[in-house]
């Protein structure tokens, strides 16, 4: 970039030349361009200025001094005390570094005083008003302590006051040493054991326990593991094969001739059927009889039989 260009017969220089030359910003040469305050031309988006009309504006710019205005004194201690002092629930309250100068605390003690709630505070925006009768109270109460710890520290006591308010000075609680130990003491193992089966034999209690024996027959059993009140004694029937094999022989024939006179009383209207097949089936049906009965004397007879009798059993104990 070229810090110098010539247009017709006036010479510029850049903005960037021109702040090194008269030591102000390149922004703020930039703004008296646009302003007219100085001559310069805006060539691709940089500003070239006129060396001479910068070096008067600075001339003419240092001649002048600023004053601030001056205020009332009226107005200024009025606008002070409302900056320092305020009222709510008819309590003033004044800014901490105005407490801080009536009380000679420092003002970040008075703020900690105000966020912990010791006092009475109240916060506007970013300050602290805190009410300065309780803040002297607390100011007071630290003095008077601070007092006494120094008369003690040299060994000024002060005497025992008597009267009906000495006793407000008293402590109302009564303190008690607690010296335990903080962990359980256990009980150390004697070598011999001794201690420890005394103990044990101090815990054994010895129940005596009657047992009754209720003698069992080979033919009773127990019905129910649970109930104990019942029992089921089993007799077993011992076969007869001869005896029992020639009754049931002669109970058969004689079955068997009792059911054929029936067949031969058979009435007129099955006599008379040609066919026969009434008479037929009447024959059937008493053979299925006489078979049946049979088979149940035989199985009555021949097979082994266990005989339940319900008896009451009470145990003896």
């Amino acid at each position: 970039m070229a810090h110098e260009i010539v247009l017709g017969d006036t010479t510029y220089i850049s903005s960037k030349r021109a702040a090194e030359i008269t030591g102000y910003a390149q922004d703020y040469i930039g703004q008296l361009a646009r302003a007219g305050k100085i001559i310069a031309r805006r060539i691709g988006g940089l500003w070239y200025v006129l060396e001479e009309s910068l070096n008067n504006y600075k001339a003419v710019a240092e001649l002048y001094v600023a004053t601030p205005p001056r205020m009332d004194d009226s107005y200024a201690s009025a606008s002070k005390v409302a900056d320092t002092l305020i009222s709510f629930d008819g309590k003033e309250y004044v800014s901490a570094s105005e407490a801080a100068r009536q009380t000679a605390y420092h003002q970040d003690y008075i703020g900690q005083l105000a966020r912990t709630g010791r006092i009475l505070s109240k916060q506007v925006g970013a300050r602290w008003f805190v009410e300065l009768k309780g803040l002297r109270a607390h100011k007071a109460e630290k003095d008077a302590l601070l007092a006494a710890v120094q008369r003690e520290s040299v060994g000024l006591v002060r005497p025992a006051k008597s009267g009906p308010d000495a006793d407000n000075y008293k402590v109302h609680f009564t303190y008690t040493a607690d010296e335990r130990e903080l962990l359980p003491s256990l009980l150390r193992k004697d070598a011999s054991g001794s201690n420890i089966q005394q103990d044990a034999a101090e815990l054994e209690h010895v129940i005596p326990i009657r047992i009754v024996r209720v003698p069992q027959n080979p033919a009773t059993s127990s019905y129910s593991a649970r109930s104990a009140t019942r029992s089921v004694r089993l007799r077993v029937r011992k076969p007869l094969y001869y005896g029992s094999l020639s009754a049931v022989l002669v109970t058969v024939v004689i079955v068997i001739a009792f059911h054929i006179n029936i067949l031969n009383a058979v009435p007129i209207f099955a006599n008379t059927n040609k066919s026969g097949v009434l008479k037929n089936t009447a024959l059937a049906g008493i053979i299925m009889n006489v078979a049946a009965d049979f088979a149940d004397l035989a199985h009555e007879l021949l097979g082994n039989k266990v005989i339940y009798n319900r008896g009451s059993y009470k145990p003896d104990f």
